[in-house]
This record gives structure tokens, C-alpha cells and sequence, in this order.
């Protein structure tokens, strides 16, 4: 097989490229000389990265490394070179080979860096098994997916649409659905075998969607293995979102609002939210380790959104703000709006020959879309439905001078899918209609529609400048912004990162000190006593 005749070349570049932007596995075998582990009496847990890159798996192995200082048993899973598709891996690239090689060269050095065994996948799946998984797979259909019962629909087309940055499958696509079906049964089959050798008291892992990670959900729900899904936020350098049993990217829409409500947030508190929100609008803040407006000087200028796109004056504007269409339509379709071309087809007929204007602000991080591979934009999407927009809804594209901030100032209402935005509107007293969910669903402070005839009201209102949120909206939009920001995600500390999350360094001088920690401490207190993720800061 190519991709292991590539593993000793791969072995020598993996090292010069880390070696070369700083690396982390080396570092921390420094920083642990002359700590010892006790011995591995008190429980077993897993990690699963599944694949590896060095910095985006850094945090499970600090959490490997520090249940190892505890004295158990850490276990990672691992491809292991035996899936033949992942969402990490090109599906049609002569690099594909290449790629793998790196990958599991970093899982070695991630498993030997950590003090961690690895699991390998095609260690713990027989020649039946995958002989079912073969005959199996013919029976797969763009819209029916299942294995042994279970339902793999989601995993495995949101690791298609990440695979292919595309918002939705075609019949075309079928040969995928049967690959990346194959990747999910094979997981999912490998990683219940372990489960039920092993008996993990926790699986950890990040996204917990996907064809690879889902799989490994899938597995745990049905071997009753208590599982933890982390991933960075945007927000900080890189701090950390968990849930328990299911992906952060739908369980925090479940939160319950009996998690916030009740703050009594003091004036520092509110002074500290609203501070951040405006430092996000200002992208030399580096509030946040991502600015979709940082080579743009001037994103909370006012400028004169009528006089710029010769609207009259007299007319109210109501503004849309989509998501970039694959990460919006995997994970945060709703009921009403099943899929973002359905959201935006019936809002621009909902405008058609009314007496309001529509502006639809493309979303920044588009304006170098083709460049990363992603097939499909939303101006594709709105040119495939709409070849000609009615007189009164104008398109801005990603690249547009005029920015979502700028558009706020002259708007009635926002229009979102699903999007962070929506909370930094709300902030600001912007009301928001949310056709789909995300984690601000249910929260308190959005409108969000039951139906497409509350749809329709609720732009009725909006087109009339009648929508508008109340006093206890602002004062639950408030609460809900500290608690997200600030209880939600967990601040690193322990691992540095500049820029867009790459690694510069560790805070510790040797690895002893690692359950010293306040955050670790807090958030393994989370993971052992199963309770809410919910980080409390030091007053």
C-alpha cells in the first residue's frame, strides 16, 4: 500500500516541519524529564483524535498526559492508516497518500509524546466484520443511511459536505456516501470491539460529528460509555467548548436557560461583555484569534447605506447575514427550514413586490472560499435561485467595502440561518429573526419561528419597523453573552497559540505542575462528576 511506503519519508518531513514552526511533541518530552507517572491502578480512559495534526489535538493529549498523572490508564483511538477516507484526507488527490503518511506519523509521536497506548482501528475489526461492512454498503442511499440499525445519515454527509465544502448531496455523490459510509461502520465497529475490552469510564474526543468522530458517538451510546466532545470557540486564543454525550455543536442548543437566567451580573461584569462585543468590531483588538475583517480599516465606520446603494430614504431595510452554506447546513438545520436554499428562497419571494428593502451581506470569511477548495459559495447558491434578484434585495458579496456591522446601523432586523453574529446584534439591541439553530437557540433574546406563517408575521413586522426586542430580550441577550463568553468557554492556559491557533509554547516549566492547573482542574472536575461545562471565574 502507497501510503505505508511513504511513512519512513513522512517520518523524516513530519520532523523538519515541526521542527521548523515549533514542535510541541518535542517540547513536552523536555518539559516532562524526570516527572514519573505513578502506575495506572485507578480506571481506563480513551481519547479519540482518530487522526492528527499536531496542534489541533494538543489538548487531548494534555488531558491524556494529566489522567496519566492521576494513575490511570490512557488509551488513544487511532486510525492507524487503515481508513481510506476521512474528512481530513483530499478524496480525489494524488496527495491523499502522502497526507496519511504525515497523519499517522503524528499519531506515533502523539501516543509516545503523551505516555498514551494506541488503539488502532484495523486491530479491533476481523475479516467478518468487514466482509458485512462490504456487502453492507451497496444498500446506501443518498437519504438512507443506516448500519446494524443505526442511523449514520448525519455523520456521514456532514463529513461529506466538509470534504467537499457543499451544502448539500447529489445523486452524484452516492459513490462518496458508500466511501465515507464505510469509514463510519469501520469506526464505529473498531471502536465498540475496544469499548468492550477495555470498559472506558470516559471517551473523549472533538467535534463528536463527522463520519470518523460520530462514529466513535455511535459506538459509545451503544456500549454506555460516558463520552466528552471539546473544540476551540472562536472566541480568545483558542478557549474551549465541551459537552457531555453528543457534539457541542447541537447539545448547546439543548442548554437550558435556567444556566444563565438567574445571573446577577454586577457593573464590571456587564462593562467586561459589552467591551468585548466592541472589540470584536475592531479587528486590531485581537479580542478574539480570528478577524473575518482584518485587512479592512474601517468596519464600524458609519457610512451612508441608502445614498451608497440608492435606496430611498423613506424605506425600511431589512438585512440577511448567511453562513457560509456547508457549516450551516450540517449543523444547524431546523425543522421549518430544513436547508439553507429553502430559508432563502422563501424569505426573497416573501420580498417580492413589498415596500421594504432586503440586503443580503455575504459572509467575510468567503472572500478566499475557492482559494481553501470550497466548491460552493452562498453567491452560487443566490445566482442558481435567483439569476435576477427583484428590484428591492441587493446581494453584497464577501469582498464588499460596505461590512455587517456597518449594514446593522440602518437595518430594522437581521436575518440569520444560524451565526454568531446574531449574538453580537442582539448585544447591540438588533433584533434577530433565526430561521435555523445554533447555540443560541431558545436562549431568550432572538425570534425565532414555530412555522413559515410565523415566518411570514414575523417579516411582516420587521418590513414595518414593529420588531423590537424587549427590555427583558436585552437583559437575557446580556446575561447570555457574559455566560457564553466567559462560563462557557474554558480560557487556555495551559497551551499558548498565536495567530490562527498555531502553537508557540506551553505555561508550565515541567509537566508535574499540569494538575495545578486552575482550568484543567475545573474542567476534569466536569468530566468526572458529568456536570454542566460551565467554567467559574475567579471574582
Amino acid at each position: 500500500m502507497l501510503k505505508k511506503l511513504l511513512n519512513p519519508v513522512a517520518k523524516i518531513y513530519v520532523k523538519y516541519a515541526l521542527k521548523k514552526r515549533g514542535n510541541p511533541f518535542e517540547l513536552f518530552k523536555v518539559k516532562k524529564m524526570g516527572v514519573a507517572l505513578p502506575p495506572a491502578e485507578k480506571g481506563v480512559v480513551f481519547v479519540g483524535p482518530i487522526r492528527m495534526s499536531a496542534e489541533a489535538h494538543l489538548f487531548e493529549g494534555i488531558i491524556g498526559y494529566a489522567y496519566r498523572l492521576r494513575g490511570y490508564k490512557v488509551y488513544a483511538v487511532m486510525c492507524g492508516q487503515k481508513l481510506a477516507d476521512c474528512e481530513t484526507l483530499p478524496h480525489d488527490s494524488s496527495f491523499t497518500a502522502v497526507k496519511c503518511a504525515t497523519c499517522f506519523n503524528q499519531q506515533r509521536l502523539f501516543c509516545e509524546t503523551f505516555e498514551i497506548e494506541p488503539l488502532y482501528l484495523g486491530d479491533y475489526i476481523n475479516s467478518q466484520e468487514e466482509n458485512a461492512i462490504e456487502k453492507s454498503l451497496p444498500e446506501l442511499e443518498i437519504d438512507k443511511m443506516e448500519f446494524n440499525g443505526v442511523d449514520i445519515e448525519s455523520h456521514v454527509s456532514s463529513g461529506i459536505m466538509r470534504v467537499l465544502k457543499k451544502s448539500s448531496l447529489s445523486p452524484d455523490d452516492l459513490p462518496l456516501v458508500r466511501r465515507f459510509g464505510k469509514t463510519t461502520m469501520i469506526t464505529m465497529t473498531a471502536a465498540r470491539n475496544m469499548m468492550k475490552e477495555f470498559r472506558p469510564e470516559h471517551l473523549i474526543m472533538s467535534h463528536g460529528t463527522y463520519s470518523t468522530w460520530g462514529a466513535l458517538i455511535l459506538a459509545a451510546e451503544q456500549e454506555n460509555v460516558h463520552t466528552v466532545v471539546w473544540g476551540r470557540g472562536y472566541v480568545g486564543k483558542g478557549n474551549i467548548l465541551a459537552t457531555h454525550n453528543g457534539s457541542y455543536l447541537f447539545k448547546n442548543i439543548l442548554e437550558p436557560k435556567s444556566n444563565f437566567e438567574n445571573l446577577q451580573l454586577t457593573e464590571e461584569q456587564l462593562n467586561k461583555t459589552r467591551a468585548y462585543f466592541k472589540g470584536k468590531r475592531n479587528p486590531k483588538k485581537g479580542v478574539d484569534y480570528i478577524s473575518y475583517y482584518s485587512g479592512n480599516k474601517n468596519t464600524g465606520d458609519q457610512v451612508d447605506i441608502y445614498k451608497q446603494l440608492n435606496i430611498p430614504k423613506d424605506k425600511v431595510i431589512v438585512g440577511m447575514f448567511p453562513n457560509i452554506p456547508w457549516d450551516g447546513q450540517a449543523f444547524s438545520y431546523s425543522p421549518v427550514f430544513p436547508s439553507i436554499r429553502e430559508f432563502v428562497r422563501t424569505t426573497i419571494e416573501w420580498f417580492k413586490g413589498k415596500d421594504a428593502y432586503l440586503i443580503i451581506r455575504a459572509h467575510p470569511a468567503e472572500m478566499h472560499s475557492r482559494s481553501s477548495g470550497q466548491l460552493e459559495t452562498f453567491q452560487d447558491i443566490l445566482e442558481q435561485l435567483y439569476p435576477t434578484l427583484p428590484e428591492n434585495v441587493i446581494f453584497l458579496p464577501a469582498d464588499a467595502s460596505i461590512t455587517s456591522y456597518q449594514l446593522e446601523s440602518s437595518i430594522s432586523t437581521a436575518l440569520l440561518y444560524a451565526g454568531t453574529i446574531g449574538l453580537e446584534f442582539a448585544v447591540n439591541n438588533t433584533s434577530v429573526i433565526q430561521a435555523g439553530k445554533n447555540a443560541f437557540s431558545d436562549k431568550g433574546f432572538i425570534f425565532e419561528p414555530d412555522s413559515l406563517n410565523d415566518f411570514h408575521q414575523l417579516l411582516t413586522k420587521a418590513s414595518e419597523k414593529e420588531l423590537d426586542m424587549t427590555e427583558d430580550m436585552k437583559e437575557m441577550a446580556l446575561k447570555y453573552a457574559y455566560h457564553w463568553i466567559f462560563r462557557r468557554h474554558f480560557p487556555e492556559t495551559i497551551i499558548s497559540f498565536e495567530g490562527a491557533q498555531q502553537f508557540k509554547g506551553y505555561n508550565f516549566t515541567s509537566t508535574k505542575e499540569i494538575l495545578d492547573n486552575e482550568e484543567l482542574r475545573q474542567f476534569m472536575e466536569c468530566i468526572d462528576e458529568h456536570k454542566d461545562f460551565v467554567y467559574q471565574p475567579k471574582l
